[in-house]
């Protein structure tokens, strides 16, 4: 052991070996603290990053983020020459809604589009809410007929009550006594 313990260089006394593992355990307790705490750290502004960039009520990227991802997609994140096409949704009369039935159902209609819309697109297609009532989707490797057939998808499931829907119970649900036109989404194809 070199000098250690005994004046003689000897073997070391049992109260050394017993200070030198305390030591270490000392050295391990802060490491896994420093360990944990950064850890935390990160996942707290990972959480907070999503949160700042995605809607709380819909739970789609809010206006900032699906800008940010539509220009990543347009810069380079698509090969070379693969169509995009582009869906804009804004949901009629949407105001009135509010107005006739509360914000509570309101809200409901705006969950029940983002999911029917989401349920619709392929993984790799944007989907995010870009305004109050307004909606856009990236749609990669579409070209516009097929953003077409996709936009006319979504207008027309989220127009249909859940009580005549076969997608799931969780489809969208308007009063039944609103009229047809305030379960409508407009569209526009790019």
């Amino acid at each position: 052991f070199g000098g250690l313990g005994t004046a003689e260089g000897g073997v070391p006394a049992i109260a050394s070996l017993i200070g030198l593992l305390y030591v270490e355990g000392q050295i391990l307790v802060v490491a896994t603290t420093i360990f944990l705490v950064a850890a935390l750290r990160e996942r707290n502004e990972a959480d907070q990053r999503l949160a700042a960039e995605t809607g709380s009520l819909t739970g789609l990227p809010n206006r900032r983020r699906f800008f940010e991802q539509g220009e990543e997609l347009v810069g380079g994140g698509a090969p070379a020459g693969t169509p995009i096409g582009v869906v804009l949704f804004d949901l009629d009369h949407f105001k009135s809604i509010n107005d006739n039935y509360g914000h509570a159902m309101g809200d409901e209609v705006l969950r029940q589009f983002a999911q029917v819309a989401g349920r619709l697109l392929r993984p790799h297609d944007i989907l995010g809410r870009i305004g109050g009532e307004e909606f856009a989707a990236v749609l990669q490797g579409s070209e516009r007929e097929a953003a077409y057939v996709i936009a006319s998808a979504c207008g027309t499931r989220s127009r249909t009550p859940a009580s005549s829907s076969t997608d799931s119970p969780s489809a969208p649900r308007c009063p039944p006594e609103s009229p047809p036109a305030s379960r409508q989404a407009s569209w526009m194809c790019c």
